[in-house]
């Protein structure tokens, strides 16, 4: 595992701090995460099956046509493999939230069900109390973000683990002893999170050019 340039003799490193803090994840997360993905994997995939399985077997007469148009054929055909979207997206946002994470003298050890993330303390520059989003859903859990000095997020910890206030008092103490100053400022964070939301609008904007564009 790669580390910065913090060596073990660097002042700024929090001495001060135990020499390991343990945040283990929430009983269940794992389990509710799969319980809700299979369902939803198991309607999307026997949706298809059984439209092909149907589309098979019903024989082609001219009187049966395919009428254009949302009529109720055309909803009953594609209304299950989409609900069935949402849950997948769903289960796949429980499963990828912080499994456990471990501070010690070193730095910052996020861990997710297939990830490793290792953020010494001196790359902490600020320390953001946001949300983190579901893709495709409207589902979010609170979050905490690792940004470097040039805005760039390290690591994002979910309420996901037990003791998430604690862990968040106990990482802006540690970057703020690293840096000499504080690195969570309710004032900063606010203007990080307007930019981030104008910058998300101009990007929308200026994909709605290049599509119509091509028009």
């Amino acid at each position: 595992m790669a580390h910065s340039d913090c060596s073990d003799t660097d002042p700024s490193v929090p001495r001060a701090m135990p020499a390991e803090q343990v945040f283990p994840d929430k009983p269940g997360i794992v389990r509710k995460g799969v319980l809700i993905l299979v369902p939803g994997l198991i309607l999307v995939v026997g949706s298809f099956a059984m439209a092909f399985i149907v589309a098979l077997r019903v024989p082609s007469t001219p009187e049966r046509t395919i009428e254009p148009g949302l009529n109720s054929g055309f909803y009953a055909l594609i209304g299950p493999p989409i609900f069935g979207m949402f849950i997948v997206l769903y289960g796949l946002f429980l499963l990828r939230q912080t499994r456990c994470v471990v501070l010690n003298r070193d730095g910052v050890h996020v861990h997710g069900l297939r990830s490793r993330k290792f953020v010494p303390w001196c790359d902490i520059d600020a320390v953001d109390r946001s949300k983190a989003n579901a893709v495709g859903v409207p589902a979010s859990v609170p979050s905490i973000e690792l940004l470097n000095a040039a805005g760039k997020r390290l690591a994002v910890v979910t309420d996901s683990v037990l003791g998430f206030d604690e862990l968040a008092d106990a990482l802006i103490a540690g970057s703020s002893a690293t840096t000499g100053r504080a690195t969570f400022i309710p004032e900063a964070a606010e203007e990080r999170r307007v930019e981030k939301g104008a910058k998300s609008i101009r990007l929308a904007v200026r994909h709605g050019h290049l599509s119509s564009s091509f028009c």
